[in-house]
């Protein structure tokens, strides 16, 4: 099972999020202020090939107690290439773990309604080089042909030891390294209002912040370059205005 990933690849954040036990969620969907359903979306030659057993179960419980704090199901959509049709499955906690039972099969229109019935706005911000990542997507293809948006990604996010809650939110951002740009002078602020050539940061910052809120977590951002080291920058998100922009520590 091949899963839709839209992050772009960099080796040292991979290892300091996995060092830090944070774990990420494709898609977190939302109709108005009302949050509806996590999913993560996965594609197979044939349905046949469905298969959980190589799951990560620390991961998935993960994720299942993120949707469970915002009173949301956790949804697995299984994409397949052979009849492009759908099957959905739901989580449910079950002796100790985290198993999915499906409860949707769908053809192309049954499923596209469905993300409506969902997430009914449309994409307005383009997803910057992720067009290669996600070519050969399903998923994708068919949401676009129907002038629909992704969910919002969430990049990462640890919980708590002790309350098992979610803690911390984290957004990463990977800038192209020159000698003048790096994560040393790398400012969240400058792209926040959008260029001529670029949409602002706006709307996807202010709804992880609300977010943020709405767990009751922090609201951290993680930079990283492409250069040849090993460096992150920290930034804790204070708060979000469409005018004044970022407030970060």
């Amino acid at each position: 099972m091949k899963r839709r990933d839209s992050e772009r690849n960099h080796a040292y954040a991979s290892e300091v999020i996995s060092s830090l036990s944070i774990y990420d969620i494709q898609g977190l969907l939302k109709e108005g202020e009302v949050f509806k359903c996590g999913i993560e979306a996965y594609q197979v030659a044939d349905f046949s090939m469905i298969t959980f057993d190589g799951f990560n179960q620390e991961a998935e419980q993960a994720k299942f107690t993120f949707c469970s704090q915002l009173g949301i199901p956790y949804f697995i959509i299984v994409a397949s290439e052979a009849t492009k049709s759908y099957q959905i499955y739901i989580s449910r906690w079950r002796d100790g773990n985290v198993v999915f039972d499906i409860c949707y099969r769908f053809h192309t229109i049954e499923f596209i309604s469905w993300w409506r019935s969902q997430q009914s706005f449309e994409q307005k911000k383009a997803m910057y080089n992720a067009g290669d990542r996600l070519s050969g997507s399903i998923i994708d293809r068919d949401l676009f042909s129907h002038a629909l948006a992704w969910g919002v990604n969430i990049d990462g996010f640890s919980l708590g030891t002790n309350t098992g809650s979610v803690r911390v939110i984290f957004e990463k951002r990977i800038c192209t390294y020159s000698a003048d740009f790096n994560i040393s002078n790398y400012d969240p602020d400058k792209y926040f209002h959008g260029t001529v050539h670029r949409m602002g940061d706006y709307p996807s910052w202010k709804l992880l912040f609300e977010l943020s809120k709405k767990l009751n977590a922090s609201l951290i951002l993680f930079t990283f370059d492409t250069g040849n080291n090993k460096c992150v920058g920290a930034t804790r998100v204070l708060n979000i205005n469409e005018q004044n922009g970022i407030t970060y520590k």
